[in-house]
């Protein structure tokens, strides 16, 4: 579907429910606002970033490698941090980020250059 179409067809959805009461509920999580860093020299190690609206504010966010996972509290606006010593995060793996019952995957990427 062209992209037009598809933001046409969403403005319509969102306007037809507001006018029933329906409500509509937002993603959880947006991972294309979420990045995972190998940086063991800079910071002691494999970090995640969350920039703002990437989950909802508050919310309790595990990171997981698939045999370790560590958790942290989302701050109001939607971000959030963590340090991740004892995850398996090697440049091109991939980290389960979850809130409640939904997930996305992210790929660790290499240390940003400063």
């Amino acid at each position: 579907m062209h992209a037009s179409i598809r933001h046409s067809l969403a403005a319509f959805l969102l306007v037809a429910f507001a006018l029933t009461g329906v409500s509509v509920a937002q993603a959880k999580i947006d991972c294309t606002k979420i990045h995972v860093y190998h940086c063991p020299i800079t910071s002691g190690g494999p970090y995640v970033k969350g920039d703002p609206g990437s989950v909802p504010g508050g919310a309790t966010v595990t990171i997981s490698d698939g045999h370790t996972a560590t958790t942290t509290t989302a701050a109001a606006d939607g971000s959030f941090s963590a340090l991740l010593p004892n995850l398996v995060t090697p440049v091109g793996a991939t980290i389960t980020i979850r809130v409640g019952e939904e997930s996305c995957t992210v790929t660790v990427e290499p240390c940003p250059r400063l």
